[in-house]
């Protein structure tokens, strides 16, 4: 089983996409079985017109499945249970939910360049700037969900020259909920910025004062992402 999780396409008119799918495995290592399964997790960039693959890579290749913080129990003796070890979202910007941890990879040999939180971290993080589960990661900088005392958005500096992580923001919905699973944050081009907290979505400024809040659907289920954007439509019939 194959499944596509996020797609983006880029500046670049090609297609970012991340998938995972079950791969037999010797998990005995960490306390599963000799012949078991784990979820291996692939993002690839293709160019859209000839869809050629441009760039790929293999979760398996570079983490190693001890540094997972999802526990095995009792998964990993079918392929339809397998271990999930690692669940994403130039050079590319990796977010792996069950490791704790954001990766840039180099964008030609697919090596580690830097890890962010978890195991093995190459970052200092500084006060509040850890985080857990997390569902993306991205550039400007745009975003982390965290679920701790309640699920939250946080918007980080990295600076290089320290190597270390400062919090500049953070993002706590109105009603203080956590989440069963995903979340996102996204910037808007005023400074505000969007976020999604399963069926509650909500605006707040650069400072973190909550402008609007809204919901849908009930409460506690999931929903991958909450964004903004400029939609166009294209009619491919004409009259003459």
């Amino acid at each position: 089983m194959s499944v596509l999780y996020v797609s983006r396409i880029t500046s670049n008119n090609t297609a970012l996409m991340t998938t995972y799918y079950s791969q037999e495995s010797d998990l005995s290592p960490y306390g599963g079985s000799f012949s078991g399964y784990l979820y291996n997790s692939v993002m690839q960039e293709l160019n859209i017109t000839s869809r050629e693959p441009i760039f790929t890579w293999y979760a398996s290749d570079w983490v190693d499945p001890s540094e997972c913080y999802n526990a095995i129990g009792t998964r990993g003796g079918l392929t339809s249970n397998a271990w999930d070890i690692f669940i994403y979202d130039g050079n590319y910007l990796i977010s792996s939910r069950h490791c704790y941890m954001v990766y840039l990879l180099n964008g030609t040999s697919g090596d580690i360049i830097w890890q962010m939180g978890g195991a093995n971290l190459s970052f200092a993080m500084g006060d509040g700037a850890n985080f857990s589960w997390q569902h993306q990661a991205w550039w400007i900088t745009r975003n982390n969900m965290d679920n701790k005392s309640s699920s939250q958005g946080l918007h980080q500096a990295l600076n290089f020259t320290s190597i270390s992580v400062e919090l500049m923001q953070d993002f706590i919905p109105h009603n203080y909920t956590i989440l069963q699973s995903q979340g996102s944050v996204q910037l808007q081009p005023n400074g505000s910025f969007l976020t999604g907290y399963a069926p509650w979505w909500s605006g707040y400024t650069l400072t973190g004062g909550l402008i609007w809040t809204a919901q849908f659907g009930v409460n506690g289920k999931s929903y991958n992402e909450a964004c903004k954007f400029q939609a166009y439509s294209l009619s491919t019939n004409s009259r003459h």
